[in-house]
């Protein structure tokens, strides 16, 4: 996020969660891991700090209403596995600060 070295990373998905979550679609379910950012800091310190204090959100973008549809439909998942590389071909995480002000636009 800023160009220091990261240290560790930050769970999109709360850990609290567990380590998987379940996508049911009509077209099928699929257990899904929570993203990860790589970042400086700690939970308390640097960029992870400000993930963890709201000062930073991550939220996935899809490029069209198409993609998104099939996402949520499950064909998508049909075409791709889940946490494909591929995917980012349909969307982009937008990192953003707490008043959802964009900072970096498109993050692989």
């Amino acid at each position: 996020m800023c160009g220091r070295r990261a240290s560790n990373c930050h769970h999109v998905a709360r850990r609290s969660w567990g380590k998987t979550f379940r996508l049911v679609t009509p077209n099928g379910v699929w257990e899904l891991r929570s993203p990860l950012f790589a970042l400086c800091g700690s939970g308390t310190t640097g960029c992870h700090g400000k993930f963890h204090d709201g000062g930073l959100r991550a939220e996935w973008v899809w490029r069209t209403g198409a993609a998104e549809e099939a996402w949520w439909s499950g064909t998508l998942l049909r075409e791709y596995p889940p946490h494909s590389p591929d995917l980012y071909e349909f969307g982009y995480w937008a990192i953003t600060d707490r008043y959802g002000n964009e900072i970096i636009r498109e993050v692989k």
